[in-house]
């Protein structure tokens, strides 16, 4: 191989790891709404705290609609809110522009 192809070469992958290192993580916009389980009709619970470990958590509003951005994988979704117990579980994102997650709560 002649010097000139080697250090072309040399160049291309220092470029190609360049922009591969600049380029921001994968996320998807996880949305739904926070529910009071069982209840009928459906209610909505405004100012839950939504936490997902490692990432951040968010408030859900007056129509306890929340949304964040995940990462694909397996993520642990926290909720709480007074009056309410505290829920915690598992959920797998799949790799998609976004995914529809509604979470429950019971009442104390």
């Amino acid at each position: 191989m002649s010097r000139t192809m080697g250090a072309f070469r040399l160049g291309l992958m220092v470029s190609l790891a360049v922009v591969f290192a600049g380029c921001p993580p994968k996320t998807v916009g996880v949305f739904g709404h926070v529910y009071e389980f069982n209840s009928v009709p459906l209610t909505t619970i405004a100012g839950a705290t939504v936490v997902v470990e490692g990432v951040g958590q968010v408030t859900s509003d007056s129509e306890g609609y929340y949304a964040i951005d995940v990462p694909p994988g397996s993520a642990v979704f926290a909720v709480t809110v007074a009056g309410y117990k505290p829920f915690a579980l598992t959920f797998n994102i799949p790799d998609s522009p976004g995914y529809s997650l509604d979470l429950w709560l019971e009442p104390i």
